[in-house]
Formats: structure tokens, C-alpha cells, sequence
């Protein structure tokens, strides 16, 4: 099991994490590798093997984990949708 992970801001992450949003939207970096990674597994239809890791941006012993539910890139934009379930690793 591999884990990409972001940071959300205080606001974002209490609703990511309350599962009122189970998605990110980033603009995509074509040299972050979490981006190559994402791209990767897009075009192979393998994002399903994958889980997304939200940290909190002031307080990054604070995060969850969730199974990547979807990919989609639009434009310079990638976003990650999950399962709204929480995962405890």
C-alpha cells in the first residue's frame, strides 16, 4: 500500500476530515513525483490501489487516511476524490 500525501489548511481539513468533503484540488506540479504518481496511475486506470494522506497544514501530527476513490485531471488541476470512510493504519 503506498500513501500520497497533502497538507490541508485548519478549515479544509476539519471538513475533509468530517467527511463533509472527501476531495482535494490541486494544481498540478509536473515536478512533485505525488503528481507523476497520480498521472501514473490515471493512465493505467490504478487508482484504486492507492490512499491519500491529509495533514493538517498547523499541526501535522494531526491526519487521516483514505482509499483514492477517484483521479481526474482537468486543465492544470488534479483532483483526488476518496471513500468517505475513515482508515486506521
Amino acid at each position: 500500500m503506498a500513501i500520497i500525501t497533502f497538507k490541508s489548511n485548519p478549515q479544509n481539513f476539519n471538513k475533509e476530515y468530517a467527511d463533509i468533503k472527501n476531495n482535494t484540488v490541486r494544481k498540478v506540479d509536473q515536478s512533485d513525483d505525488r503528481f507523476k504518481r497520480l498521472k501514473e496511475l490515471y493512465d493505467n486506470n490504478y487508482w484504486f490501489m492507492e490512499y491519500i494522506r491529509i495533514k493538517n497544514s498547523e499541526n501535522e501530527s494531526q491526519y487521516f487516511d483514505k482509499k483514492i476513490r477517484d483521479i481526474t485531471f482537468f486543465e492544470d488541476l488534479c483532483i483526488i476524490t476518496w471513500y468517505e470512510d475513515k482508515l486506521l493504519l
